[in-house]
């Protein structure tokens, strides 16, 4: 196995939070939020540039390390168990992990993560911005 980039453990790439994010998604389109299956029916209404607009109003990242709003929910549906667990019971694996020399690049450059990395240039210094400017 090849990795690259991130690790499924990570707390963004499976957080429990996204259950509380999709509940207030839910909401600002007006849809019930529970049962659940009755708010998936109702987000199946909408298309996706409504979504996403509605994804806009209430924010897509937080202010939090856990910066991904949406994104993966293990709930027993698709995988049987946690990545965890999964990861326990599976065979045995050779495996080469990676990392580029620009990983956090979208953390530097991104004002809604500046409280991640504690820099970030706004959108009129984008146009300039180099490496100079990460250099004491």
């Amino acid at each position: 196995a090849i990795l690259m980039s991130g690790s499924s453990l990570s707390e963004f790439a499976q957080s429990e939070k996204v259950v509380e994010e999709s509940k207030k998604l839910a909401h600002s389109l007006n849809c019930s939020v529970s049962p659940s299956e009755e708010a998936l029916e109702c987000l199946r209404k909408f298309t996706s540039i409504e979504i996403l607009e509605a994804v806009d109003n209430i924010g897509s990242s937080r202010r939090h390390p856990d910066v991904v709003t949406f994104g993966p929910h293990i709930d027993g549906d698709f995988f049987p168990c946690t990545i965890q667990e999964l990861a326990v019971a599976a065979p045995k694996k050779r495996t080469l992990s990676g990392a580029t020399d620009q990983e956090s690049g979208m953390f530097v450059m991104n004002e809604d993560t500046k409280f991640i990395v504690g820099i970030a240039p706004t959108k009129e210094q984008r146009e300039s911005f180099s490496r100079r400017d990460l250099v004491d």
